[in-house]
């Protein structure tokens, strides 16, 4: 089976939901938050957490784009896929298992969850490309 590169509702979806996950990062770490802990390590964790949601957006998004400068003819599957990592190699983005700590705030807990999920479908579709192009 062969995926032909097209402007998709995947692509504009996923797209839309990365923004919309950045959005609610961007708000949970602007606002004031009492169940930040006083303990610096704790507090390094946490944000360690945050970077990890970030990582995660910053790759779906890179990989949006390279799909959609392939589909508009700006550049080749050759190119769009040796310049930047297979994401199901990327070990701070794919690694879950902070995600359900009971330490961390809630919302944050939640944000991760979903990127995971998001950033997991993502990778599979990468996994497929990559097999089909490479």
């Amino acid at each position: 089976m062969t995926i032909i590169a097209t402007p998709s509702s995947f692509h504009q979806g996923t797209y839309a939901e990365a923004l919309g996950l950045l959005r609610e990062t961007k708000r949970l770490l602007s606002a004031a938050s009492p169940e930040i802990p006083a303990d610096p390590a704790h507090r390094l964790f946490i944000n360690a957490e945050y970077s990890r949601v970030a990582s995660r957006l910053a790759y779906i998004v890179s990989w949006l784009m390279a799909q959609k400068s392939v589909q508009r003819g700006d550049a080749t599957w050759a190119a769009a896929l040796t310049d930047q990592p297979a994401l199901s190699q990327l070990d701070i983005c794919t690694s879950h298992a902070s995600g359900e700590d009971p330490e961390l705030p809630v919302e944050l807990r939640e944000i991760l969850a979903r990127s995971h999920t998001l950033f997991t479908r993502v990778a599979r579709i990468d996994e497929i490309t990559r097999k089909q192009h490479c």
